[in-house]
């Protein structure tokens, strides 16, 4: 039983659309996972596109500029270089002496 359902009403209407490829290879594994149709997981997938879209009150690249700008005032923890490890060629093997 499908704890998200979308149903189908007698005013829907079918709309042909491309898919490129990639998004069909995510269908497919969508398919699988969750042992729905192409149909039902390209309707889930695109009510909760849209829903995430309605939330973004429809600013995609406003949206995406502020993630950006979020991301570069991140701080990451910088390893610190020690006198052992500088003198360490990449391949992890040292010079004969």
């Amino acid at each position: 039983m499908s704890v998200y359902k979308i149903h189908m009403s007698a005013s829907s209407k079918p709309i042909p659309i491309a898919i490129p490829n990639d998004l069909v290879s995510k269908i497919d594994l969508a398919t699988s996972r969750m042992g729905k149709s192409k149909q039902e997981v390209m309707r889930i997938a695109l009510s909760l596109g849209l829903l995430d879209l309605e939330q973004m009150n429809y600013d995609l690249e406003g949206h995406a500029w502020k993630a950006l700008q979020a991301a570069k005032t991140l701080q990451f923890p910088v390893k610190a270089e020690t006198k052992d490890s500088a003198q360490k060629p990449k391949d992890g093997k040292r010079d004969a002496k």
